[in-house]
């Protein structure tokens, strides 16, 4: 197995705003800017805390703690998934 060195510290998201529907540009640390379109992946999203997000009004209430992106209801996206997916530039 082939261990891949990850920078926290790069992963660490600076600014984001939402751009559209479910839509969000980011700024990382190291400069890395990206527009993310998270509508698909929410569709496949189940549960209590990911479900106000499919409604666009309360995902718009998106902000940032600590480097991480967080909603009203304690909801948060791992930085180094959304690192995973700005690079490659769609949500898995």
């Amino acid at each position: 197995m082939h261990a891949t060195s990850i920078d926290l510290n790069a992963c660490e998201i600076t600014r984001a705003r939402v751009t559209g529907d479910h839509q969000v540009a980011i700024r990382f640390r190291d400069g890395l800017l990206a527009e993310l379109n998270l509508a698909d992946w929410l569709s496949r999203q189940t549960g209590s805390m990911v479900e106000p997000l499919h409604a666009a009004a309360f995902f718009a209430d998106m902000d940032i703690d600590d480097g991480v992106l967080t909603w009203p209801n304690g909801y948060d996206l791992d930085p180094v998934t959304v690192r995973h997916w700005a690079e490659q530039g769609h949500c898995d």
